[in-house]
């Protein structure tokens, strides 16, 4: 590991980096910042909520099943490349939902809908 930290009953916060592995940490940070110590613990839940239980994850790949994911993108041009690679790259079937008429009428005028035929 090159580091971890810890919350004590939402009170203290304690990190520690490692420069090397068999080396005890040569860094340590203390704080009772309670501004600090919240955002800590925000960022705590979060990855706690996103983690995958070790045994889940191994039969995972002990089975080749590939993850699903969401990913938000902001980047018109990026959705629109992904749009192109996705369809060229389907073999069986697409779905395609549009959110609005607008959005119907943007892809149609970037050629998408001349890619599905």
């Amino acid at each position: 590991m090159k580091g971890n930290f810890g919350i004590v009953d939402e009170i203290y916060y304690r990190a520690s980096a490692k420069a090397t592995k068999s080396s005890p940490p040569s860094l340590l940070i203390r704080s009772e910042l309670r501004a600090f110590v919240e955002q800590q613990q925000y960022f705590f839940d979060m990855l706690w909520k996103k983690a995958i239980p070790a045994k889940q994850r191994i039969k995972e790949i002990e089975e080749g099943i590939k993850r699903e994911f969401i990913e938000t993108i902001q980047d018109p041009s990026e959705t629109l490349d992904l749009i192109h690679k996705t369809i060229s790259s389907a073999t069986d079937e697409i779905m395609i939902m549009f959110p609005t008429a607008r959005s119907f009428q943007v892809y149609e005028r970037e050629g998408v809908l001349n890619l599905l035929k």
